[in-house]
């Protein structure tokens, strides 16, 4: 007879943090999404559901590259080359299209993800409308500008009436 007992302790660890962790990707509010080194899409949490409103089933296996305006197509390449070239991509800000083509703001953050043996396989990209913020900017700039013309402008009539005050005081002195 030939009996075996191992500790499983540490693996069942390790398989609930795993599964903490996939709960935290799959139910983030952030757009989690993870790529191929040629932009194929490989998995689509719910969080990008909800930001670009495409389902899973409708993007796993298509190019990134259906979320980019015409115009940004190629910074899609550019930004993986960054990564493959082992440089940070951070809060990079741009634009985005969801499903029926709406433009948003976005902010992206692109991770590289490598296999046992240290070989760069995949990118992680994290997106979060910054929509909202970057309206709320815009309006801000506006609404400064448009101040700053009001002051510039009464500083002029201001100049105006100072010199016309200092001619009538200079004509009631002499």
């Amino acid at each position: 007879v030939f009996a075996a007992a191992r500790d499983i302790t540490e693996i069942k660890k390790a398989a609930e943090e795993n599964k903490k962790l996939a709960n935290v990707v799959e139910f983030s509010d952030d757009a989690i999404i993870t790529k191929t080194l040629d932009s194929c899409i490989l998995s689509w949490n719910k969080g990008a559901e909800q930001i670009y409103d495409y389902s899973k089933e409708e993007v796993i296996g298509k190019s990134i590259s259906i979320l980019a305006p015409p115009e940004l197509k190629k910074e899609i390449s550019e930004l993986i080359l960054k990564i493959k070239l082992e440089e940070n991509v951070h809060h990079y800000e741009t634009l985005r299209l969801k499903k029926d083509g709406t433009p948003m703001d976005v902010s992206i953050t692109l991770s590289p993800i490598f296999d046992d043996s240290g070989k760069l396989v995949a990118i992680s990209n994290i997106s979060r409308d910054i929509t909202e913020r970057k309206v709320a900017e815009r309006e801000l700039n506006e609404y400064r500008n448009s101040l700053e013309e009001k002051v510039e402008k009464r500083t002029k009539e201001l100049a105006r009436s100072n010199a016309e005050l200092e001619h009538f005081a200079y004509i009631a002195a002499h």
